[in-house]
């Protein structure tokens, strides 16, 4: 069977088990649970030779497929969590054609995936987005799967020339205009932002914010919140995408990034992020769950551990995916790590949330501005503020202290890395960028620096070293 890849599988038995058990319909020979975690929202089971399911109010928002593989019945039976239910019935049909059973199945069949895998550790990113745009995607779930991927290393290269394109492919710009109205009636911009933030936070000790993995702007804005939560007494910083024992490397007197850090860490907005807490006087704290508990439990019991357990009058800042910041379980009872930290230890989080209304953020003319959630009803409702993003820092050219022409008759990745993080020109293998720009043949791009050394190197799309300088900000003329 091939499914998208936003779809979390429950894979401990008994936590199957209870989950069966959950159900208003009583299923057998359960093979497997997957549920959806980005849109469009939906669940599914899969039963073989199973009797036969009733019909659970079969309308719109379910399905049941069935067929005999091998003379085994095998029954898919799926359920619809929001309104989007052309693209639910589209993903649990292709799911359906795609299953195989016995033993021509196909085990051996690589995906978009091994791409990924095997250049986990690169940070020649044009090199990895080429090849998975060029990987050929034989169904709508790689593709869709493919696109996500795509976008991930897009979001990686500053002025990616595709990116926009793709990211519309993914999140459609459909607007309901009373949603609209609520935004425009209800709206905090400007520098009140973060005054508003720093006011609610001083009330509590938990800050929670959100972000879409491949938004770079997301990791724009916790960089300019940093500054406010730490005068106010904020010290930990804990970071979903941390992989695991990393938060104590990067709390070491000379740590820094690296690809080692974690998967997104490797962007360049987030390198800088680190880097800036770091400067701040933040602990980092790596949250992620081991897999031995059910995720939003793990991280909530990493979490308390590592910070509250220790220091009662600790203050946090917790930077998370999507819907792990929601403070209400859903309608399907689930409950993220929002509402399981309200539940379990009592703690009433300031949850942001940069994704929910992010298709709305053109409504403000603001780089910033916040919606409170109370204004809503349903999902909307489960965070405190929703924040519209509208960074993109565009640079006066009268501001900048370098200049860059790709003279090439190719497109190149132009990369600096911060000298003092390096041993020599070659060590920049394992390092996170402090800039990484897509430049078309003959573009120019004009950026501001902090007066620091740097090591420029070009990449071509192959992933060659076509340049190699150190150069600093002191003394380099603008244009290279």
């Amino acid at each position: 069977m091939k499914s998208p890849g936003d779809i979390s599988y429950v894979t401990d038995r008994k936590a199957l088990s209870k989950l069966i058990g959950q159900q208003e319909s009583t299923y057998s020979n359960v093979l497997l649970y997957g549920k959806t975690y980005i849109a469009p929202f939906y669940e599914y089971f899969l039963v073989i030779d199973g009797p036969e399911a009733p019909n659970p109010s079969l309308d719109e928002n379910t399905i049941i497929l069935d067929t005999l593989l091998h003379n085994h019945t095998v029954r898919l039976i799926a359920r619809s969590l929001d309104s989007n239910t052309a693209a639910f019935k589209t993903d649990i049909n292709k799911i359906f054609q795609s299953t195989q059973l016995g033993p021509r199945y196909r085990k051996d069949v690589s995906t978009v995936m091994d791409v990924v895998s095997r250049y986990r550790g690169s940070n020649r990113f044009i090199e990895v987005y080429e090849e998975i745009k060029s990987y050929p995607a034989y169904d709508e779930n790689e593709d869709w799967l493919k696109l996500q991927l795509q976008l991930t290393y897009a979001s990686f290269l500053e002025n990616q020339p595709e990116y926009d394109e793709l990211f519309k492919k993914f999140e459609p710009e459909r607007i309901q205009d009373s949603t609209s109205q609520i935004i425009k009636q209800n709206l905090i911009s400007d520098t009140k932002v973060f005054e508003e933030i720093k006011a609610k936070a001083m009330q509590t000790n938990l800050v929670m914010v959100n972000e879409n993995h491949f938004v770079p702007r997301h990791r724009k804005f916790v960089y300019r919140l940093l500054p406010y939560l730490r005068a106010i007494g904020y010290d930990y910083f804990a970071l979903e995408a941390l992989g695991s024992k990393q938060d104590s490397l990067l709390n070491l007197d000379e740590g820094f990034p690296t690809l080692e850090t974690g998967f997104y860490t490797k962007e360049q907005n987030y390198g800088n992020l680190l880097r800036y807490a770091k400067a701040l006087g933040f602990e980092f704290v790596a949250y992620e769950s081991s897999g031995t508990v059910e995720r939003e439990l793990g991280q909530a019991q990493n979490l308390y551990s590592k910070t509250f357990a220790l220091n009662k009058d600790a203050k946090v800042l917790l930077l998370g995916g999507f819907a792990h910041i929601l403070e209400q379980p859903t309608e399907e009872g689930k409950k993220w790590l929002g509402a399981v930290l309200h539940k379990k230890y009592d703690i009433d989080p300031l949850t942001i949330s940069q994704t929910d209304l992010n298709r709305y953020r053109r409504i403000s003319k603001e780089e910033l501005s916040l919606v409170e959630g109370e204004y809503f009803k349903g999902r909307l409702q489960s965070v405190d503020y929703h924040l519209l993003n509208n960074i993109e820092q565009p640079l006066n050219k009268q501001e900048a202290n370098f200049s860059y022409k790709n003279h090439n008759s190719f497109p190149v990745q132009l990369t600096l890395f911060l000298a003092d993080e390096m041993a020599h020109e070659y060590d920049y293998v394992d390092k996170v960028p402090f800039r990484a720009v897509y430049l078309n043949p003959k573009e120019k791009i004009d950026l501001k620096l902090p007066l620091k050394d740097f090591y420029l190197i070009l990449f071509n799309a192959k992933g060659k070293e076509i340049e190699s300088k150190r150069l600093s900000t002191s003394n380099i003329t603008k244009e290279h």
